[in-house]
């Protein structure tokens, strides 16, 4: 009880710094530019958006034992411009994993 109650309050302050590392990050990116040939986020049902990202996921999962997931750059729509960003979130990421292991 104790102990997944401190780790529920540990997860919430990592989100909570976590969101506002977001926030800082795309301040400092300014506004983006949105490619022509991108989904609408307005018009893309959010039902089926999260039924492929769910195939995308267990795909990546159940990748034949790889031990590595594919990182598709273009798909997530990150153009070569967006290193910093991209090298914020690699940070913040290799940042949650040290804590969480």
């Amino acid at each position: 009880g104790v102990r997944r109650d401190r780790q529920m309050s540990e997860t919430r302050a990592t989100v909570a710094r976590l969101k506002q590392e977001l926030q800082e990050v795309r301040a400092a990116a300014g506004p983006r530019e949105v490619d022509p040939n991108a989904p609408n986020a307005a018009k893309t049902d959010p039902v089926s958006a999260a039924k492929v990202r769910g195939r995308a996921a267990r795909a990546a999962a159940s990748g034949g034992g790889q031990g590595q997931l594919a990182l598709n750059f273009e798909g997530l729509g990150i153009a070569s411009a967006d290193r910093t960003m991209l090298t914020s979130a690699v940070q913040t990421t290799r940042a949650i994993i040290a804590e969480h292991v």
